[in-house]
């Protein structure tokens, strides 16, 4: 094994990491995920998500993920080009990794989203509606991308989504969540992180 390479094979995960890894995969470092960022977005694209790690100023982790992950509203996401974020990738991940998710998008259509690990609080729908919260529910028809005459995609197919979106009686946001049913954004209902995700230190967790 090269030296300074961590041999994620035999990392003993602190307990966030593992659950991490357990869920996404093993991750991949920042260098790797730029030389592969197109390929990597397309997996993103049909629902192969990628855990990428920056390692120079400590520990931080963030996942590349479908929409479909997504617990917020992508219009008041922060939006980069995939070409443009390609060479700042440790920058939002740096993001991602504080709790605020990266929207990435090819020409006017989001693509895909770098967003962080920590896991958050889902949220139980009939709870809700007893304590006096309201749940809006929204759909996304999608859109079947177009192709010119001469077989040039002009925009990419997105798919049919639902979300749905939690307010306490004030108005107040209380979590967010999208899927590719009713059924389904209802039980990925979550609460947003409360706190970033914790750093780790420059040597590989023990």
């Amino acid at each position: 094994m090269a030296k300074g390479r961590v041999d994620w094979a035999h990392v003993d995960w602190p307990a966030p990491l593992r659950d991490a890894v357990l869920r996404w995969g093993t991750p991949v470092g920042v260098e790797d995920a730029r030389k592969d960022w197109a390929r990597l977005i397309d997996s993103a694209q049909a629902r192969v998500p990628t855990l990428i790690t920056y390692e120079r100023s400590g520990w931080m982790w963030a996942v590349l993920v479908p929409l479909t992950e997504l617990n917020e509203p992508p219009a008041l996401l922060p939006s980069h080009q995939v070409s443009e974020a390609r060479p700042k990738i440790a920058e939002l991940l740096r993001a991602a990794h504080a709790g605020t998710p990266q929207l990435l998008r090819r020409h006017n259509t989001a693509v895909a989203a770098l967003m962080s690990t920590t896991p958050s609080e889902r949220l139980n729908v009939e709870e809700l509606l007893r304590a006096g919260a309201t749940i809006t529910l929204q759909h996304d028809p999608g859109d079947p991308g177009d192709v010119s005459e001469d077989g040039n995609v002009g925009r990419l197919p997105q798919p049919e989504t639902f979300r749905a979106i939690a307010v306490d009686p004030s108005g107040a946001h209380i979590g967010a969540s999208t899927g590719a049913s009713v059924a389904h954004a209802l039980a990925r209902l979550r609460r947003p992180p409360a706190e970033p995700p914790i750093e780790y230190g420059e040597t590989a967790p023990a």
